[in-house]
């Protein structure tokens, strides 16, 4: 049952159920009635439905429904109505017209229209950014866990962009979900030869489980350093199994914010003229804690607003790095990124006539001050300078490299240029 819903980006969802796709309604009661049919024999939690269909009459009868004549505006009451009676955010409601409907909303993966790998193509299959920070400090911002038949080499390649870094930061702060199947293969990297027990999915419909097990055989080099994930409220579905996972198999690092609590896999129910749902029909089971995380999301390690993640991340990489080295090299690299990771997130105080003192020309190269920033130019090359601490500035458009003024009684005496490596390139006497 290897099915994606790329339309709310679902944690795993199975095929399309269109066995009332020719019925038709005359009245809101009727819809609301197709809803308890379907809930009852889909949703994961039978126990609910009566409750929930039940207040949904009550306020039909009550009148709260009866302006809504205009079958998209009905639509997008019962969407809010269906998450709000459940608090599961895996059920939508919506309506498209009868006429163009296909009753095949939801595509398995061998049926995925064009258009939707269109899409995926474009968004490099949810990876938007793979960088190398200073520290050799890998970063993967990763926005969907793409269908694993299309995305595989995607993500094959950006694990091996960053299989050679000293650690790794996965951003999931705007995933919303995808594939298990692409979760799994992701997490495969993370592990070694033995299988690992990732998650379980139980179907109610089948009253069947399926195990999610890492894969050893994954093409290419595996990652065997720490990992931090970022989270955010947005982080949703199979973005917060990874986390989940990661985190009970004390494998990675999770901060950021608590996700959004979609631990419920869905299927697409279509109700006839024109009205669609997905209805919560599975749920993950996690083999170490026995329970998953709907309704309360993933709670990271360390707590900070998704805005503040990477920096928090990124700092407490190289803190991490500095305290296991036992290369004076590399201690040298990680506390030289720590340094400037530090005075962004504490930037230097100094007053208005502080950057003054740093004006002048000198054997041909200048600096001066312009709109409050101090800028050095060289010919036809210009860089602006960032304060890190006193008479030390980083290059903005160089982050190796840094610029080290010294002064003898309030002048400057000296610029030394500072690289990353230990060197000391040039100095200017003045």
């Amino acid at each position: 049952m290897k099915y994606l819903l790329f339309v709310c980006y679902a944690l795993f969802v199975s095929c399309a159920d269109n066995s009332t796709s020719n019925k038709s309604f005359n009245s809101n009661a009727e819809v609301i009635e197709a809803i308890r049919e379907k809930l009852n024999e889909y949703y994961i939690n039978p126990e609910r439905v009566d409750s929930i269909c039940n207040q949904l009459i009550s306020n039909n009868h009550s009148g709260k429904y009866k302006d809504f004549h205009d079958e998209e505006a009905f639509a997008m009451q019962m969407h809010d109505e269906l998450r709000k009676l459940s608090g599961d955010y895996h059920f939508s409601f919506w309506y498209t017209d009868p006429k163009t409907t296909t009753n095949t909303s939801l595509l398995s993966f061998n049926q995925i229209n064009d258009e939707e790998q269109k899409r995926m193509k474009w968004a490099n299959y949810g990876f938007q950014k793979i960088e190398i920070l200073s520290g050799n400090v890998g970063y993967i911002k990763l926005n969907e866990f793409s269908e694993l038949g299309l995305g595989e080499n995607a993500a094959t390649s950006a694990i091996s962009a960053v299989e050679n870094t000293n650690a790794l930061i996965i951003d999931l702060r705007d995933n919303l979900g995808g594939d298990p199947e692409m979760v799994k293969y992701i997490s495969s990297y993370f592990f070694g030869e033995e299988k690992v027990h990732l998650n379980d999915i139980y179907y109610r419909i089948d009253d069947d489980t399926e195990e999610f097990w890492t894969d050893p055989c994954v093409p290419g080099k595996k990652i065997d350093v720490p990992i931090y994930i970022l989270t955010s409220q947005s982080t949703f579905s199979a973005g917060e199994e990874f986390c989940y996972n990661l985190k009970n198999l004390k494998r990675a690092t999770i901060i950021g914010d608590t996700t959004g609590g979609g631990a419920h896999p869905i299927r697409n129910v279509y109700l006839g003229n024109g009205f669609n749902m997905t209805i919560p029909f599975a749920k993950a089971i996690n083999p170490i804690t026995k329970s998953n995380w709907e309704g309360i999301g993933v709670f990271p390690h360390i707590n900070c607003s998704s805005e503040s993640a990477l920096n928090v991340a990124y700092k407490t990489a190289l803190e991490n790095l500095c305290k296991s080295s036992k290369d004076s090299m590399d201690t040298f690299k990680f506390n030289w990124a720590l340094s400037s990771i530090n005075a962004e997130i504490h930037p230097f105080s100094y007053d208005s006539n502080y950057l003054k003192k740093f004006i002048g020309n000198f054997d041909g190269r200048s600096f001066f001050i312009d709109s409050g920033v101090l800028q050095y130019k060289k010919g036809n090359d210009l860089f602006h300078l960032i304060p890190i601490k006193n008479n030390c500035f980083q290059i903005k458009e160089l982050p190796f490299a840094r610029i080290r003024m010294e002064d003898s009684n309030g002048e400057i005496s000296k610029i030394i240029v500072e690289y990353d490596n230990g060197s000391v390139v040039k100095v200017w006497p003045l």
